[in-house]
């Protein structure tokens, strides 16, 4: 049995050096990541920040996070993911078997009897493995459990279980209530509400495609979804908002296979008329978000944008939805671009903003991503027929340090100017860097420019459209 033990310090500054420090140490049995990635908040209103824990080469190292408030992490290692509560100045502990996680997970610490709880809960009654559903663009998860029952039980039985299996998890969550907080309580209770729900719809979508409508609407009348009340403040909440999208797959009337094209309207209008509130739009931009990515097209987006900016009083909602039509070639156009500030290979600062009055078309790419390599290479011809006539080629690292950076330029040669971002949080929250490559055309004005996604586009020639304006 190989042990893993992290406890060494990897300062991560996350906040001000007055933040009381908070030391989180990891005891890993079959350590078999390279990596532990979590999500962190710099401050209450802050967007989540991606980062990472180095978890090889060094068989005592460790992380202290400078954390001003008592928060929820959430952690990856590998395709496993779980949440901790931490208290701001007080230290975790984080016990696991690399090979069973889900099984093995423990805490210590301050936090380890509300994080033990949640833990345990998730095990018996959460969803560690789930199944995917979709009424595009939409798409909800289920316990691969409950699918199954969905498919082999009769709706008698499936029905009876579900309420059962309620009745059991209240019952353990009761079980406890003088042993964690009551934070932790309401919110397992509002996740044991909510996928409770979502698990009775779960029935409808795994036999979609054998009922009839007709049929469909029987047995809604005969086991009909207690009824709930929208709830704005419950919005962050996982298993709300996978709820709020099982409960639309639930009141359309579509069965067989569902074209996204003809759904997607559909459900846009249906989002008006079930729900209201915050709710209401945090359904729509889940909407307008899903299509583009699915589809690639922009013009249902383009099309509903300016009556969702309108009327629309939250500000995190547009500020998402814009974000998302950023990506992969497609913006949403007359949305200025945010400030990039980055480091060139040769050590000048440079920012986006220096080129206004030129096209830049802008890669965000590590030396890690091997996808944004090959793109690098694949497309090297189109690159240079780009950058002579006149669009320049900003290609941004995300590198965490300089070293893996100048090393990546080293090994292939990029064309276009190579820079490194220096402000890496800031950088990866303005531009939506989940996920990468990512790339943005951005306008002679300093805006976000449209390329079509159609089947048989000429980029060059929209690229050049572009740059004769």
């Amino acid at each position: 049995m190989s042990k893993f033990f992290c406890a060494a310090l990897l300062l991560l500054f996350f906040l001000s050096a007055t933040a009381a420090p908070t030391l989180i140490y990891l005891n890993i049995d079959n350590n078999t990541e390279p990596y532990l990635a979590f999500y962190f908040q710099k401050s209450p209103d802050a967007a989540p920040t991606y980062s990472r824990i180095p978890l090889t080469g060094a068989p005592n190292s460790a992380f202290q996070a400078d954390i001003s408030f008592d928060q929820v992490i959430d952690f990856e290692y590998g395709k496993q993911k779980f949440s901790a509560r931490v208290k701001s100045g007080e230290d975790l502990e984080m016990n696991f078997d690399g090979q069973d996680l889900y099984n093995t997970l423990t805490f210590k610490g301050s936090t380890a009897a509300d994080n033990n709880f949640s833990t345990e809960y998730n095990r018996l009654y959460g969803k560690n493995k789930t199944e995917k559903f979709t009424l595009a663009p939409l798409t909800f998860t289920i316990a691969e459990t409950v699918a199954k029952q969905a498919s082999t039980h009769s709706t008698e039985q499936f029905f009876r279980h579900r309420e059962a299996q309620k009745a059991e998890a209240a019952a353990f969550i009761d079980a406890h209530e003088n042993q964690v907080s009551l934070e932790v309580l309401n919110e397992v209770r509002y996740r044991l509400r909510y996928d409770d729900l979502s698990s009775r719809i779960a029935y409808f979508a795994v036999n979609n495609p054998r009922f009839t409508a007709a049929e469909m609407q029987d047995i809604r009348a005969q086991f009909p979804l207690p009824a709930v009340t929208d709830n704005d403040n419950a919005l962050e909440n996982e298993a709300y908002q996978n709820y709020l999208k099982a409960r639309l797959f639930y009141e359309t009337p579509y069965t067989g296979v569902m074209d996204i094209r003809r759904t997607a309207p559909d459900l846009y209008e249906l989002t008006d008329r079930i729900f209201d509130g915050k709710t209401a739009y945090f359904l729509k931009s889940e909407i307008l978000c899903g299509y583009i990515d699915k589809t690639g097209d922009p013009a249902f987006g383009q099309d509903r944008f300016a009556a969702f900016y309108k009327n629309n009083p939250h500000a995190d909602l547009i500020q998402k939805t814009e974000k998302c039509y950023g990506n992969a070639l497609t913006a949403v156009t007359n949305t200025p671009a945010p400030l990039l500030k980055a480091r060139t290979a040769d050590g000048r600062e440079i920012a986006l903003q220096d080129y206004q009055g030129k096209v830049v078309y802008v890669s965000f790419w590590a030396s890690w991503c091997k996808p944004c390599l090959k793109n690098f290479k694949e497309y090297a011809a189109l690159r240079e027929r780009l950058q002579n006539m006149g669009v320049v080629l900003l290609n941004v690292s995300i590198d965490e340090t300089e070293e893996a950076f100048l090393g990546s330029l080293q090994k292939q040669s990029i064309l276009g100017i190579n820079a490194l971002a220096t402000d890496l949080d800031k950088t990866k929250i303005e531009y939506n860097l989940f996920t990468i490559p990512a790339y943005y055309v951005v306008g002679k004005d300093g805006r976000f420019a449209f390329l079509s996604d159609a089947p048989g586009r000429d980029v060059e020639a929209e690229f050049r459209k572009l740059a004769e304006k």
